[in-house]
């Protein structure tokens, strides 16, 4: 990969498009599962990958080391409709259950950029204000144990990529670009 300045990957605008489809605690196929689209997405709900760093210091106040925390990754936001069947998905329909999710971040640098995510949960939650009625949403990425294959067949029809696309074992997601023709 090279870095450097590429002031075509500055996108003011994402793509909006998150699909979630149910998978086991493994990231295994549930049969009759099919991708359901969440709707429009509020601006600022990208993707999230952060671990914290705690620093160590001796009796002097001097820096020693440096701890890695856990790694959070988490795709927060809020969706733009609260009808009945995104309410019931996301407090009822959503508990407990594991999903394969599919992010579409739009287009950067000559790219169309996706994320497929291998092991997920969604946290069962509503909190609607008067007013903007935008509901929340908050996905959990989970590390997987063996490495997830999502074959041609299994990508959401609304995939970019027609390549057949991996998450490594220990992984929790894979990016694909995909040069927008």
């Amino acid at each position: 990969m090279a870095m450097a300045k590429k002031p075509d990957a500055i996108q003011t605008k994402g793509g909006g498009l998150i699909l979630a489809k149910e998978c086991t605690a493994a990231g295994g196929t549930v049969s009759g599962a099919t991708w359901l689209n969440l709707g429009h997405i509020d601006d600022g709900s990208g993707p999230s990958d952060k671990t914290p760093i705690e620093k160590k210091t001796d009796e002097t106040g001097n820096v020693v080391k440096r701890l890695l925390g856990d790694r959070e990754v988490v795709i927060e936001g809020n969706l733009m409709q609260s009808d009945a069947d995104l309410l019931v998905f996301l407090t009822v329909t959503c508990r407990n259950k594991y999903y394969h999710i599919y992010r579409y971040e739009g287009e950067v640098n000559g790219f169309y950029q996706e994320f497929f995510f291998g092991i997920c949960q969604i946290t069962p939650q509503m909190d609607l204000k008067s007013g903007t009625k935008l509901t929340p949403l908050e996905i959990i990425g989970l590390k997987n144990e063996a490495a997830i294959t999502f074959a041609i067949l299994d990508h959401p029809a609304q995939a970019k990529t027609a390549a057949i696309v991996i998450v490594a074992a220990e992984a929790y997601y894979k990016i694909v670009e995909t040069a927008v023709t």
